[in-house]
């Protein structure tokens, strides 16, 4: 987001289209996949009663401010209404990140961060689920990654050493093996404490390098594919996990069921972006583009 908009947002017109862009980054997809289970419910008439108010909420990201971990209508949605609320409030946190408050900004939202989660978690995440899944459970990933990318734009372009990816290497081991038992044991505690400082140090030493250039076409599509694998995957899943064929193969080798539900769940991800999200983006986009110009009476 630093990258991208550090230039921008500096009138009213730059700030409508950074907005209506955002949406319509996370709308298409996520409105089609909400109505899923809006159909499945009208199908087998079993509808909750507030479906309806949830839908609204969902596709606006208004549920983002009401309780996203028990108004998300698909899974995983609830970080989707949590992300909107950090598109909503990254030009204060952009303005604030070049100001000499930079340090004491940082140190703020790292506190609520690690507090809320502390508090929140309280040794059963199943149990405080909806209590966890709150803005700021996550301000602090938020903060200083714009930080990050800020003081990547200060600096000239960067240059790998094997030092700063031996370092990048070790983070990520680190992460990896450093996972409790249970998911509350991970987050909370001062394991929880220390790899979230950890994940920190990787995000500031991936700024520092760079991807090889025989890499970028597969970081590309990737990248192309994270948002709709995101959302797609558990739907995908439940499919082909109630039919015959696939139901067997769930059986006899749940490994192998599992990335079959992935490859399909990619596979599904990039046609998505490239038939669905990326037009409608590139259409906005350009409407928003061409209209900027009137707004300001330039």
């Amino acid at each position: 987001m630093a990258l991208a908009y550090s230039e921008k947002l500096r009138t009213p017109s730059e700030l409508g289209a950074y907005l209506g862009l955002r949406y319509a980054r996370l709308a298409p997809l996520y409105s089609l996949v909400c109505l899923w289970p809006v159909a499945t419910g009208l199908a087998f008439n079993s509808l909750p009663a507030d479906v309806w108010p949830k839908l609204l909420l969902n596709v606006t990201f208004l549920f983002g401010l009401a309780e996203p971990g028990a108004t998300s209508l698909v899974t995983g949605g609830w970080s989707l209404g949590i992300e909107f609320l950090f598109y909503l409030i990254f030009p204060l946190v952009m303005a604030l990140v070049r100001s000499a408050a930079r340090p004491w900004v940082v140190l703020l939202a790292v506190l609520i961060q690690v507090t809320h989660v502390q508090m929140t978690v309280k040794g059963d995440l199943v149990a405080n689920w909806v209590h966890y899944t709150h803005f700021a459970s996550f301000v602090g990933y938020f903060v200083v990654g714009v930080a990050i990318g800020y003081m990547r734009l200060q600096r000239e372009e960067r240059t790998s050493s094997p030092l700063h990816w031996l370092a990048w290497l070790a983070s990520l081991g680190l992460l990896a093996a450093g996972s409790a038992e249970t998911d509350a044991a991970t987050l909370a505690g001062p394991r929880g404490i220390g790899l979230t400082l950890t994940c920190f140090v990787l995000v500031l030493l991936s700024s520092y390098v760079a991807v090889p250039r025989w890499l970028r076409p597969i970081s590309t599509l990737f990248g192309e594919a994270s948002y709709g694998l995101y959302l797609l995957h558990p739907l995908i899943f439940g499919v082909l996990s109630n039919r015959r064929l696939f139901k067997a193969t769930a059986e006899a080798s749940p490994v192998g069921f599992t990335l079959i539900s992935l490859s399909v769940s990619f596979i599904a991800a990039v046609l998505v972006y490239r038939v669905l999200e990326r037009p409608i983006l590139m259409a906005v986009k350009k409407r928003l583009t061409c209209e900027a110009p009137h707004s300001t009476g330039s």
